[in-house]
């Protein structure tokens, strides 16, 4: 993005589009509310969904399940490419453990 200042143009911000995406609104969720074993996670989610709402964004009532398992399909996407490495397959590994163990309650 570039600006006029005093007749100089400015860059003033880029865009990366290299993660855009146009799709349901879960997926982002999903992947936002990934962690769910990190300090402050319940702060995080309810500040996350406080904005979405705030936004105009409306959910259905079982919108986390939902959520959830979008999440669970790019979570075996990842598992499913050659990038990262043993510490990163433990750990979507363990998310994917978690989710399908924690399924009831969302």
């Amino acid at each position: 993005m570039v600006s006029e200042n005093k007749g100089h143009f400015e860059v003033t911000g880029i865009i990366d589009w290299e993660f855009a995406f146009a799709g349901p609104v879960h997926v982002d969720i999903g992947n936002m509310l990934r962690y769910e074993n990190i300090p402050y996670f319940t702060e995080f989610e309810q500040a996350f969904m406080e904005g979405l709402q705030s936004s105009g964004i409306a959910l259905q009532h079982d919108w986390k399940k939902v959520a959830k398992l979008v999440d669970l399909i790019a979570l075996c996407d990842l598992l499913n490419n050659s990038y990262g490495g043993v510490n990163r397959v433990k750990d979507i590994k363990h998310i994917v453990t978690q989710t399908i163990e924690n399924w009831k309650d969302y």
